[in-house]
């Protein structure tokens, strides 16, 4: 993935039709949970001219998300506070890898605490024991893919 010289500025260009009926959608079944605060966004990726668009576009949603009462985060525009570096930290133009998933982890954990006050709760023992398997096997999982990241970044040398 090379290194990126686009830079963002504040155009905003209609979402297509079908992605207006799809946004109705989706933000009519999350208003079915009131007592759930959805937070749409978009993720850092590379910026490309066709990413460009694609963010153009999403921009004309926004009014309809806050309306819904809903934020929307445009998680591109925090690319230098989280420290991404477009040719380290992502496996292609869209998916960030494991250095670059870090940073955003160590960014946004913060960033949404502080933003909607989230504290610490108490879970019950099921829950714990539950979230204590997904960490170790997410833990499994991140450093097969972390051997199979060196070993084909050591090839690409």
């Amino acid at each position: 993935v090379g290194e990126s010289t686009i830079q963002l500025d504040n155009t905003v260009v209609e979402l297509p039709n079908d992605g207006k009926k799809y946004l109705k959608k989706i933000l009519d079944t999350c208003a079915k949970y009131p007592e759930i605060n959805f937070v749409f966004g978009r993720m850092p990726r590379v910026i490309t001219e066709s990413s460009v668009q694609e963010t153009y576009a999403l921009r004309s949603a926004i009014p309809s998300i806050n309306e819904y009462g809903y934020d929307y985060l445009e998680l591109e525009q925090y690319y230098d506070e989280i420290g991404l570096v477009s040719n380290e930290d992502f496996d292609d133009v869209i998916h960030m890898n494991y250095y670059g998933a870090v940073k955003f982890t160590k960014f946004i954990i913060p960033f949404l605490k502080e933003k909607y006050e989230i504290g610490n709760r108490e879970h019950t023992d099921s829950v714990k024991e539950n979230f204590n398997k997904s960490y170790k096997d997410y833990h499994s999982y991140m450093k097969k893919m972390t051997e199979k990241h060196n070993k084909k970044k050591e090839k690409s040398h």
